[in-house]
């Protein structure tokens, strides 16, 4: 479909033009079949097609793939035991489920195992799509009614083979990135590899994230990963994927079904959209709407089209096929794409009833909106939401920080300048931590509205500050200096001086001060001084007020505050 202000949205689904070097052609005659047999969450609809026409789908995909690239380095088996490591510390659960890390859960269990979905669809309402799609959901007479019986067109399900391990597919942790918990059933070695290594070689749009990770470790983690899940063998399929006429045939059902929508296909580049513009369709009239033969539905725009959405073949006859697929929706999910839709309408609104958000208010919409992009809620706590992947860690000091929750505001404790280029290109604020920021494809756009979204969480406005070194007393830095030595408050005693690494455990360090003049805001340090534990609960961080020493300064605490701050502000590179 076309839809005004969607016009540049990227393709929903990722690119097929070298899919053969990825997936295996057995996972993908399954995966085209009945997607929610491997994935109960994926977005991929269920076309509701046969083995046979599932399988020259992917005959035209495979004869059409592309090939990829030499890598600069070559996978070799590594160490499944330390891959298992690393994905379950650096980062990779927060986007990420595998069904044997939930143990890992630090007082949790792990989450129940649902069914895997059969070939024929369940009867009912389905409120749950993680239990697998729900095929042909029965109208009523109003939405929650039971309906009359009515006499239309069947749709037929053909019942695919089984996956292998579908027992195991469970519904449970995070949903932003694919359950990885069968990917060797689906991809290969040597694919895994490059793409931990680089993942914009093989998909330059891809939100997947750098994780700047060392060769063995790649090696590692591909060789983890080739553990989970099972190939299902199939020697006469390869031929039978090459014959031409195949080929041929799934071309045309790929033009048909409109596969090109979503993903890049070799030969759709210029192919129109196969389904009619919904821009205008919140207005259209009833008696243009047609209900074939399901008289059980009342004939109104609204139950047309939440049961369009609940079973998209209600509405079929003999003499009207529908091709629509089933994306197995929530009725929550269908209830709001029916506001949407009616929403998208040209009545003039009346000027003293529109909201006119303030440049803040659009600065926290706009980077709501990234966050949400890339799934930074996976990892951090922001606005009360997200951080699960904390449960995975044995201390909060060793796992990603919170980022806006209670008093602790990102905005207000960095600068904004830092955040921008951080953002734009990470570098280890903590190396001696496992879990580690990746490189994130934002754009310069995005790292901007990410700056301003956590300045004006935080109510600070725009410009933003320059801070100057330069202004700082040399009396106060030297009294800081005194009071961050070990005859005082022993600063360096947890923090990080450079390659200099702290005694004791790692849980117990804190960053580099060195780093604080382009990274902290001036007033930022002076609050944490002050009370660390009201800013961030649990923090390692000790309080030194009240309590500071009566030879510095003459016991001014206040004083003393703002040396160590200048004494902090005077570290690093200027």
């Amino acid at each position: 479909h076309n839809l005004r202000g969607f016009e540049k949205a990227e393709k929903v689904g990722p690119s097929l033009l070298r899919v053969r070097t990825k997936s295996d052609p057995s996972w993908m005659v399954l995966w085209i079949q009945i997607p929610r047999g491997y994935l109960p969450l994926t977005k991929m609809p269920n076309f509701n097609l046969s083995e046979d026409e599932a399988l020259s789908v992917a005959a035209y995909l495979l004869k059409n793939s592309e090939p990829e690239e030499p890598y600069p380095t070559a996978y070799q088996p590594g160490s499944a035991e330390r891959g298992r490591e690393l994905v379950s510390r650096v980062g990779c659960l927060g986007c990420h489920q595998i069904k044997e890390m939930e143990s890992l859960r630090k007082g949790t269990t792990a989450l129940p195992t649902a069914p895997a979905e059969s070939g024929s669809p369940g009867e009912g309402k389905e409120k749950d799509r993680a239990a697998g799609q729900a095929a042909e959901a029965k109208p009523a007479a109003a939405e929650g009614q039971e309906p009359r019986s009515a006499k239309r067109t069947e749709v037929k399900e053909e019942a695919p083979p089984a996956y292998p391990g579908a027992g195991e597919v469970y519904v449970g942790g995070p949903t932003f990135g694919p359950d990885l918990s069968q990917v060797a059933s689906k991809a290969n070695a040597e694919w895994l590899y490059r793409w931990l290594k680089d993942p914009k070689r093989y998909r330059p749009k891809t939100n997947m994230p750098n994780l700047r990770l060392a060769d063995q470790e790649a090696r590692d983690i591909a060789t983890y990963l080739m553990t989970l899940g099972h190939r299902q063998e199939r020697p006469a399929l390869a031929a039978e994927l090459q014959q031409e006429a195949r080929v041929k045939a799934g071309e045309a059902l790929i033009r048909k079904r409109g596969c090109f929508g979503c993903h890049e296909i070799k030969g759709f580049e210029t192919a129109e959209k196969i389904a009619p513009d919904l821009t205008d369709f919140g207005v259209k009239r009833v008696d243009r709407l047609f209900f074939g033969e399901a008289v059980e539905v009342r004939q109104t725009w609204e139950d047309f089209v939440f049961w369009k959405l609940k079973n998209p073949q209600i509405y079929q006859t003999a003499l009207a096929p529908q091709i629509m697929p089933n994306f197995g929706l929530t009725e929550e999910q269908i209830k709001a794409i029916r506001v949407f839709l009616k929403s998208q309408v040209d009545v003039p609104v009346p000027r003293a009833f529109e909201r006119r958000l303030s440049d803040m208010e659009v600065a926290v919409q706009e980077g709501r909106r990234i966050l949400q992009k890339y799934n930074c809620t996976g990892c951090h706590v922001i606005e009360a939401k997200g951080g699960d992947i904390t449960t995975f860690y044995e201390a909060p000091q060793v796992a990603p920080p919170p980022l806006v929750a209670g008093h602790l505001q990102e905005g207000e404790k960095v600068q904004a300048t830092w955040l921008y280029e951080w953002l734009a290109r990470p570098t280890s604020l903590r190396p001696w931590l496992k879990v580690r920021m990746p490189t994130f494809p934002v754009t310069i756009d995005e790292a901007t509205t990410l700056s301003k979204y956590f300045s004006a969480l935080a109510g600070k406005g725009f410009p933003y500050e320059f801070v100057r070194v330069e202004e700082y007393s040399p009396e106060l830095v030297e009294a800081g200096r005194k009071l961050a030595s070990k005859d005082y408050f022993d600063c360096f005693s947890c923090h990080v001086q450079g390659s200099k690494l702290p005694e004791g455990p790692p849980e117990g360090w804190a960053p580099d001060l060195g780093l604080a003049r382009r990274r902290l805001r001036p007033e930022w340090i002076v609050k944490w001084l002050k009370d660390p534990q009201k800013i961030q609960p649990g923090a390692k961080m000790p309080s030194f007020f009240p309590g500071g020493p009566d030879d510095i300064l003459g016991g001014n605490e206040e004083q003393q505050i703002i040396a160590l701050r200048d004494y902090i502000m005077s570290l690093g590179e200027r």
